[in-house]
C-alpha cells in the first residue's frame, strides 16, 4: 500500500488520488466492474481519515454442497469459515491484488500476488507454513469449524480470489 502520512496532510491525499487513478487503470485491464468497484471502496475506506477501517475482518461462510471437494470465493472477505472432518485432507490457495511502488520511476502499479494462509481449528490447532507461495495443504486433526486467513495484512480489503479444497 501506499504510505499516504498523517491525517489532513495534502500530500497525502495527493497521493492518495494518484494512487486511485493509477490502479484504476491497470485494474480494468485485470479484473471486472465488480472487483473493481470494490478497490475503489477498499482505497476509499483505507485513507487517512479511516485508516483502522483497511484491518476489518471480513468473513465468509465456506459452503461445499454433498460432493463437492473445492470451494472458491471471489472477493474483499480477510476471513473464511467452515466445517472439517479429523483426518481430512484439506487445501487452501490464495492470491490477490497487490500494490507495488516503484521508487524510481515513482509509478504504482496492481498486480495479482499469492497471499500467505493459515487456518486454526479445534483445541487450538494452528498452521501457516504453506508449501508453496499462496498454497497451504494439512490434515485437519478434529472434527469441528475452522478459520482460514492470510497474511499480509496489507493486502486485507483488497479484492483476491480464495480455493478450499478437501482430499481423499
Amino acid at each position: 500500500m501506499v504510505d499516504v502520512g498523517p491525517p489532513g496532510d495534502p500530500v497525502s491525499a495527493r497521493s492518495l488520488v494518484q494512487f486511485f487513478v493509477l490502479t484504476r487503470i491497470h485494474l480494468r485491464q485485470l479484473l471486472g466492474r465488480e472487483v473493481r468497484s470494490a478497490v475503489a471502496a477498499a482505497v476509499l475506506a483505507c485513507s487517512p481519515a479511516y485508516a483502522g477501517s483497511c484491518n476489518k475482518v471480513v468473513t465468509a461462510a465456506i459452503q461445499m454442497r454433498s460432493g463437492q471437494v473445492c470451494w472458491t470465493y471471489r472477493g474483499v472477505a480477510t476471513s473464511f469459515i467452515g466445517g472439517f472432518r479429523g483426518g481430512q485432507a484439506v487445501s487452501a490457495e490464495m492470491a490477490g491484488v497487490a500494490t507495488e511502488y516503484d521508487p524510481r520511476s515513482g509509478g504504482v502499479d496492481s498486480v495479482l500476488r499469492p497471499r500467505d494462509p493459515n487456518v486454526e481449528g479445534p483445541g487450538g490447532f494452528f498452521f501457516g507454513a504453506p508449501q508453496a507461495p499462496g498454497l497451504l495443504t494439512f490434515v485437519a486433526p478434529a472434527n469441528g469449524m475452522y478459520r482460514f486467513s492470510f497474511s499480509p495484512r496489507a493486502m486485507w480489503g483488497a479484492p483476491g480470489t480464495v480455493t478450499i479444497c478437501t482430499h481423499k
